[in-house]
């Protein structure tokens, strides 16, 4: 098939790396489109173009005229179907009249910018939720992807706490996302506080608007260590990862931190309060620090010990299988109402 990837948002968070990751992986299988803006990079330069397999084949558009230029885009790359990520890209390929068939993962939550195209994709329990009746098109339930990280040596390990400033007998609670008010990192640090743990540190890693109000919130045993290309490494360098989100519609952050083994911490807001449990993690209720400041004692206490999850059905080959199965089916069916 041909196929054509739209997503317009800037930097490199989850929504941008499972977007990269399905193109990749469909490569190997497809020819391979993916359509952003030309203002794609965060201010510390992060972007998805970096992450992209070779085969995937780019086009930037930049703001000016953007639907005009989409629908010429498409028109030129004339594929099967085209498929989007989150709102703005959903909307604008919604409002175009292409005759091709249209579908969307639903990265956050379904509302009135997907209601124009054949179907979605929901990663979630509370997604498919929120999709009315009116909507004329069709729905299905995948699981969200991830390719499970690369291990560590011991020497690499060391590396990663020594630049968090952690010694090797310190506990290195971590958290990592984007510094935003609804990932709410600002419970962390309260939570982290109350906990009053001797021989704990704090390291916190990701950018965004909030960073700098964060810093002078934190206290003397917190780091900040900003964007990283390496952020997953950490995951086996920490004792605990904590993710203190108002809401996490997935919660990849958290897959990936059982991938690295680590004890989570997760809240009672999204589809990581029903998977994160199954694999030994608590869940605490969202903004509310004083529980969170428990649980990271609790585990501090016992200890707990990095662990092997069985996460198979996440994997990447898996649900790539199944959106091919998904997209056939869709075209298909538009198909037949064409003819």
């Amino acid at each position: 098939m041909k196929l054509a990837h739209v997503i317009f948002t800037r930097g490199f968070a989850g929504s941008e790396r499972g977007t990269a990751e399905m193109c990749n992986a469909q490569a190997e299988r497809h020819e391979v489109w993916i359509i952003v803006g030309s203002h794609n990079r965060s201010e510390a330069g992060a972007s998805i173009l970096e992450r992209l397999d070779p085969r995937v084949q780019v086009i930037e558009l930049s703001h000016v005229f953007r639907n005009f230029q989409l629908k010429r885009a498409l028109k030129q790359i004339a594929p099967d179907l085209i498929h989007t990520h989150l709102g703005q890209a959903s909307m604008r390929v919604g409002e175009l009249d292409l005759g091709i068939p249209t579908i969307a993962t639903l990265h956050n939550r379904f509302n009135e910018k997907h209601a124009r195209l054949d179907g979605v994709l929901c990663i979630t329990t509370h997604q498919e939720r929120t999709i009315g009746q009116e909507f004329a098109g069709r729905s299905w339930r995948i699981h969200n992807s991830y390719v499970p990280h690369r291990r560590l040596s011991p020497d690499e390990i060391a590396e990663c706490r020594r630049f968090a400033g952690a010694a090797p007998d310190e506990y290195l609670v971590g958290g990592i996302g984007r510094m935003v008010k609804i990932k709410a990192f600002e419970l962390l640090l309260e939570a982290y506080e109350k906990a009053a743990l001797p021989d704990a540190r704090l390291v916190i890693i990701g950018e965004g608007v909030e960073l700098e109000n964060l810093k002078a919130a934190a206290g003397d045993r917190v780091r900040f260590l900003g964007y990283r290309e390496d952020a997953r490494d950490f995951f086996q360098a920490f004792d605990l990862f904590v993710c203190p989100s108002r809401v996490e519609y997935f919660g990849r952050v958290c897959l990936e931190a059982l991938d690295g083994g680590v004890p989570v911490i997760t809240t009672a807001e999204g589809e990581p309060e029903f998977y994160v449990p199954r694999y030994g993690g608590t869940v605490v209720p969202k903004d509310d620090a004083d529980a969170m400041a428990a649980a990271i004692r609790q585990h501090h206490a016992a200890k707990t010990p990095h662990a092997t999850h069985d996460l198979t059905q996440y994997e990447l080959p898996a649900v790539v299988a199944h959106v091919d199965e998904i997209y056939a089916e869709l075209v298909a069916a538009h198909r037949t109402q064409t003819v």
